[in-house]
């Protein structure tokens, strides 16, 4: 393939790993969210590039928290959080400011009990897309 035509191909790719990293995050299916989500930062640059791999960052939070690795589960917590809050204004694909508030009050009381055995699924964090936040 030449490179003009990786170039055409790399908006719908990253475009694609978003949709399908999004699906599989408010699926619960955490580690392939992230592995979605790395497939697009990895062909990113920029703002989208942050953006992937704060996504990317949210879900292995969660993947660790749901195994109850509470100290890898931290980590990618304040990752996640460093590099989504400059972004809480500037994306359309997805309400960033809506997760960072979800994952804070998901995350954050379990990491501060040092216990993750009541995560129920109905109750995980989603990636809800534009600014209209799902009720």
């Amino acid at each position: 393939m030449t490179d003009r035509a990786q170039d055409v191909q790399a908006p719908d790719r990253r475009a694609q790993a978003l949709k399908e990293g999004i699906e599989l995050f408010n699926a619960g299916e955490f580690l392939a969210a992230h592995e979605a989500f790395e497939e697009g930062w990895l062909a990113a640059e920029g703002e989208r590039a942050r953006l992937l791999k704060g996504l990317l960052q949210a879900s292995v939070c969660l993947y660790h928290l749901s195994r109850s690795n509470l100290k890898g589960a931290g980590s990618l917590y304040r990752g996640q959080r460093r590099l989504l809050g400059p972004l809480v204004h500037q994306t359309e694909q997805a309400d960033i400011a809506a997760l960072l508030d979800d994952m804070e009050g998901f995350v954050l009381p379990r990491l501060a009990d040092g216990e993750a055995s009541d995560c129920e699924a109905a109750a995980w964090p989603r990636i809800h897309l534009g600014t209209e936040r799902a009720e």
